[in-house]
């Protein structure tokens, strides 16, 4: 079973890359999570509440901890901030947690089950991230209804492009 890392870290901007706004982590912490082929996180910054992630690297064997500028607003975080890494494995099978809407319908639908689990990782937790980023319970089953007709009418083919027309229709 994984370790829990806690470190301290900068926040830093960095404009040359697809995720500017980052946490560098030390190498020992990278090679330990390595080590123990972790491969998906759950980070807490300031012990506030955690959030999944995974490392990333910066293709100078350096690996950081991407965030956004949402979660940098919700945790009133400045450029430059330093701040306590809480990094724990995440050992959920999605690599963030499985939305009730999803499960509920995998019990009653074995097609759109089979066609969601044939989906690579990455493509699940997108889908995954969908559902889970709203609040309100009735806009979470609509899009995880659209999300598993929209599997069953492609045969198991993602177009995200119609995917997402699909969802703002209501």
């Amino acid at each position: 079973m994984a370790n829990s890392y806690t470190i301290t870290s900068q926040l830093i901007k960095n404009d040359g890359h697809l995720y500017p706004l980052q946490f560098y982590v030390p190498t020992d912490v990278v090679d330990n999570l390595k080590a123990e082929k972790v491969k998906r996180l759950r980070v807490s910054i300031n012990g506030q509440k955690s959030f999944d992630s995974s490392l990333i690297s910066s293709g100078e064997q350096q690996y950081y901890i991407k965030i956004n500028q949402s979660q940098m607003k919700k945790m009133s975080l400045s450029i430059g901030a330093k701040v306590q890494l809480e990094i724990v494995a995440d050992q959920s099978n999605y690599g963030m947690p499985l939305p009730e809407e999803f499960a509920a319908i995998w019990e009653l639908d074995d097609e759109a089950n089979t066609y969601f689990h044939a989906l690579t990782p990455g493509k699940q937790r997108n889908l995954i991230y969908i559902v889970n980023k709203v609040k309100s319970l009735d806009i979470r089953a609509h899009k995880a209804m659209v999300i598993m007709e929209h599997l069953k009418i492609n045969r198991g083919k993602l177009d995200f492009k119609v995917l997402n027309e699909s969802l703002k229709v209501r």
